[in-house]
Parts: structure tokens; C-alpha cells; sequence
């Protein structure tokens, strides 16, 4: 080989070289840069995700607490509905109470009021033949 080619090939061997080293330079200021963010992030986020446990463990609990006061507000109500229910019967009952009291109190009018019919009559029968 002539030397003038063997100089142009080891000037491109030193030329990949210097260029390979310096990609390999950059690639570990790279790899430092990457390192040390990932350290920051898992600094950062470490608490965050603690944070989040703990409000999701909130969240369970205030759903349990929903939960058992939904159901004791369905017992209310079923209570609630049953009292009214019975309030329902016992003003039924005393309208009907009333009605007959009122039927009673119609019969008594019209008895009392034959019986005072009746008494004129006799008085009247009596004092014409008397």
C-alpha cells in the first residue's frame, strides 16, 4: 500500500476515534444528567405517593362512614314509614270513631226528640178527656 493511503486511513481511524470518544463523553454527562433527575424525582415523589395513600385510606373511610349512615337513615325512614302507617290506622279509626259518634248522637237527637213528640201527644190526649 502506498504510504500517502496508509496515512489517509489512520487519519480517519484517529478522526472516528476522537469522534467516538467524544460521543461517549457526552453519553456519560448524559447518563449523570439522568441520574441525578431521577434522584430529584424519586425525592419528590416519594412523599407524594405517601400523600396519596393516606388520602385514599381517607376516601375508604368516609365511604364506610356513607355507607353505615346511609343505612341508619334507611332505618329512619322505615321507621318513620311505619309510624305513619300507624298514625294512618288511628286517624282512620277516629274518623270512624267520629262518624259513628256522630250517627249515635243522630239517633239520640231523634229519639229525644219522639219521646218529647210522644209526651205532647199523651198531654194533649189527656187534658182533652179530662
Amino acid at each position: 500500500m502506498s504510504p500517502w493511503v496508509v496515512a489517509v486511513l489512520v487519519a480517519c481511524v484517529v478522526g472516528l476515534t476522537v469522534a467516538l470518544v467524544a460521543v461517549l463523553l457526552a453519553l456519560r454527562r448524559v447518563a449523570l444528567r439522568t441520574e441525578s433527575l431521577l434522584g430529584i424525582l424519586e425525592q419528590e415523589v416519594r412523599p407524594l405517593v405517601t400523600e396519596t395513600r393516606a388520602l385514599m385510606d381517607d376516601v375508604r373511610t368516609f365511604t364506610r362512614e356513607a355507607n353505615r349512615e346511609m343505612k341508619r337513615v334507611e332505618a329512619v325512614t322505615e321507621r318513620v314509614h311505619d309510624v305513619a302507617d300507624g298514625v294512618f290506622r288511628i286517624v282512620t279509626a277516629v274518623a270512624g270513631i267520629t262518624r259513628a259518634g256522630q250517627l249515635v248522637s243522630l239517633a239520640v237527637g231523634i229519639r229525644k226528640g219522639l219521646d218529647v213528640f210522644v209526651q205532647r201527644l199523651r198531654r194533649g190526649q189527656g187534658g182533652q178527656h179530662g
